[in-house]
């Protein structure tokens, strides 16, 4: 509980970024009006190393002078260790973000849960579980995706140091949202399959599988009309963004399930 002097911090950042410290979510204005925030998430982003303070103020005040980003810097440190241990006594050490020298690092002996880490071994594990265990394999990776509310740290959408793990998340989403709908596809849950094909076409409007999958839904619901438009706006797009045809064709579609590009 809280009066655990250094509860569990349990950060969301697949979406919202929200921060839980103990039971008690952090609320907005904690993080004052400095880049706090913006600090911590830079801290999470870098969370398997020290980062050098250089490589902070180069990330976080990119055009301020060395001597006023130095200022910047030790004003923010100071809101954030007073938004993550608001009742940290004076002299106590803080202990959630740390300084080694010129490093600052995520505490190793903080117990931090990162829906982003929670994320990646549920994928892992159900690839493990796969060959064995085909159900619990598809139940882990739907956990995984009802984890995705958004992307990765999307209000630091504009930030270089963000990108990296905000592509490979994506990624590894797409490709566990594509084995569910097709597992589903395959038991003729087409009712939930056609939400995550749609959720993956949002996220890459290019996805032949997931348009098949739709299509095939449409069609197998006895949805006729929009099966044939789904397929006829893709076909458009395709040709005319890329110039480029489908792979597959409605007919194909009709007889059975839709080739897919990305089959392992």
């Amino acid at each position: 509980g809280e009066n655990h002097p250094h509860p569990p911090l349990y950060i969301q950042t697949l979406g919202p970024f929200r921060v839980w410290r103990g039971l008690y979510e952090i609320p907005a204005e904690a993080w004052g009006r400095t880049r706090a925030r913006r600090l911590f998430q830079f801290l999470i982003v870098h969370r398997r190393r020290p980062v050098h303070r250089e490589e902070i103020l180069e990330a976080l005040w990119p055009d301020r002078d060395p001597a006023s980003a130095a200022l910047e810097l030790r004003v923010t440190l100071h809101a954030l260790h007073r938004a993550l241990e608001p009742t940290r006594r004076p002299g106590q050490p803080p202990f959630y973000v740390i300084r080694e020298g010129e490093f600052l690092r995520l505490n190793p002996h903080a117990i931090l849960h990162i829906d982003a880490d929670l994320f990646v071994a549920l994928l892992a594990r159900a690839q493990e579980r796969e060959p064995f265990a085909p159900d619990e394999a598809l139940s882990g990776r739907r956990q995984a995706l009802a984890l995705m509310q958004g992307e990765f740290l999307e209000e630091c959408r504009y930030e270089d140091w963000a990108i990296p793990e905000r592509e490979y998340l994506s990624a590894l989403y797409l490709s566990a949202a594509e084995q569910v709908a097709k597992a589903l596809a395959a038991r003729n849950a087409w009712e939930e399959v056609i939400p995550i094909a749609q959720r993956i076409l949002e996220r890459d409007p290019y996805h032949e599988a997931a348009c098949g999958l739709l299509v095939q839904g449409y069609w197998a619901l006895g949805q006729r009309a929009l099966a044939v438009r789904t397929y006829e706006r893709f076909r458009q797009r395709m040709r005319k963004e890329l110039g480029v045809e489908p792979t597959f064709s409605l007919a194909a579609l009709r007889e059975g399930p839709p080739p897919s590009p990305h089959e392992r």
